[in-house]
């Protein structure tokens, strides 16, 4: 719930507010579904932002200005109220995939014994003690496996794996993924298991891989095969994507239509000359990155890869996360090689960081990007802003820091005490009226004109 604070009137300033404003906004899934209009438009109207900074920041969202009644001589300043961290309650929930092997038939090369049959590994439960019944066991076998018919062909978006974790959790290190059109035919490999600690629940990126089975096999060894839990996932994806609401930049712009904000703005087409991608001009290491506007662990990113043409200048970009600009890095993967249009997912570990970036180490090349999601299990932080304008009758008071001081040092305890909001930030802007705006770009109109 969103809801204005009462505002404290004091001379010489006074907030313009009329009185028996009623304004809510109900917040679901972290969109706006509905509004009560104010009992008194004249004097507060929805309108955007005027600032392009606050359109940078607050994409796609409504401001309410409140506007000063007309008063010849009066200063108008703007204060912005920002609201961060919203409880949970009042924040969008994981936005959870349909886990398709819950449906599915399970099977294994071999069964250790009755407790542990192929089903354990797809009965819903993360638990990974193997000696309670909760995960699957084959034999030792030379290339033992594991696999679920989904019944269906799927689009399958990553797999989540379930370790054991009571006992030899180390079996399933060098393990392979794999999606099966048909039994045993037409595979595709999702992943490669490098090493999984003990009972530990990883997801591995398959990047929509189209199949019916999705298989766990250990290649080239005998070796036992324990699974506690095997999900797999088609669209939508769980999480939450923070790069929809984050700020892009880029190491140069192409053209008008290249801007870095295109690969953020939640669509996958891939066509450039359409005005779907971001694009570099040619240069040496391009790079273009997003400011998450807080720190994240990201559990992986997605890249959508341009389409139609030269899909093979992203071939050997690095995705980095910084925990500040350009610096503090870590590596969280490599794009060796993507399709023309492909998105492909790529596992960042739970890296924390607030930016993520894309760059071309050493060489000159174009980098264009038609879409980068960045996803973490996290809730992210939800952010409302509040726009208010003060008016004073005395000339320039407005102006003077103890003036400001006194109005931010009063509106904080208000906003503390009487909304128990303690998670926001108050800073003042510059508001001027439309006949101002008119007067001022005159004024720059004759000096022009007389040489000055």
């Amino acid at each position: 719930m969103f809801i204005y604070p009462k505002l404290v009137t004091f001379s010489p300033c006074k907030a313009v507010t009329p009185p028996g404003i009623s304004q809510r906004r109900q917040l679901y899934r972290g969109q706006v579904t509905s509004f009560r209009r104010p009992s008194t438009p004249r004097i507060l109207e929805e309108e955007r932002a005027s600032s392009s900074e606050m359109e940078e920041v607050f994409p796609e969202r409504a401001f309410y200005r409140l506007k000063p009644f007309p008063s010849s001589g009066c200063a108008a300043l703007l204060l912005l109220v920002l609201w961060r961290g919203l409880p949970e309650s009042d924040a969008a929930p994981m936005v959870e995939g349909t886990n398709l092997a819950l449906g599915g038939k399970a099977n294994q090369s071999s069964t250790f014994e009755a407790a542990g049959v192929a089903s354990k590994a797809i009965d819903g439960s993360l638990e990974s003690n193997y000696l309670l019944g909760q995960c699957s066991h084959t034999d030792s076998n030379y290339e033992p496996w594991w696999a679920v018919d989904l019944l269906d062909m799927y689009p399958v978006s990553f797999v989540a794996i379930t370790n054991r974790g009571d006992d030899v959790s180390e079996r399933i290190n060098g393990a392979e993924i794999e999606v099966w059109g048909a039994w045993f035919s037409l595979r595709s490999r999702c992943a490669h298991i490098t090493t999984m600690a003990a009972g530990e629940t990883r997801f591995f990126p398959c990047g929509g891989i189209k199949g019916r089975f999705v298989a766990v096999i250990i290649p080239g060894r005998t070796e036992y095969l324990t699974l506690c839990e095997v999900q797999v996932f088609t669209l939508p994806l769980p999480g939450f994507n923070v790069a929809l609401h984050g700020i892009a930049s880029q190491a140069s712009t192409l053209d008008s239509i290249g801007v870095a904000s295109k690969a953020i703005d939640g669509n996958l087409e891939s066509n450039y000359l359409q005005g779907h991608c971001s694009s570099t001009s040619y240069s040496y290491q391009p790079w273009w990155a997003v400011d998450l506007l807080d720190t994240y662990p990201v559990s992986f990113v997605a890249i959508t890869n341009r389409g139609a043409d030269v899909s093979e200048r992203i071939n050997g970009a690095e995705i980095q996360i910084w925990d500040t600009w350009f610096s503090i890095r870590s590596r969280c993967d490599l794009i060796t090689s993507l399709g023309a249009g492909e998105t492909r997912f790529f596992p960042c570990g739970g890296t924390e960081g607030r930016y993520v970036a894309v760059i071309i180490h050493g060489w000159s090349e174009y980098l264009s990007l038609c879409e980068v999601q960045v996803f973490t299990l996290h809730l992210p932080v939800q952010r409302q802003a509040l726009r208010l304008v003060f008016t004073s009758a005395e000339g320039n008071a407005l102006e003077t820091p103890e003036t400001r001081e006194l109005i931010l040092r009063k509106f904080r305890v208000q906003i503390e005490t009487q909304l128990s909001v303690n998670t926001f930030n108050l800073s003042w802007g510059v508001y001027q009226t439309q006949q101002q705006d008119l007067r001022k770009k005159e004024e720059t109109r004759t000096q022009s004109c007389l040489g000055v």
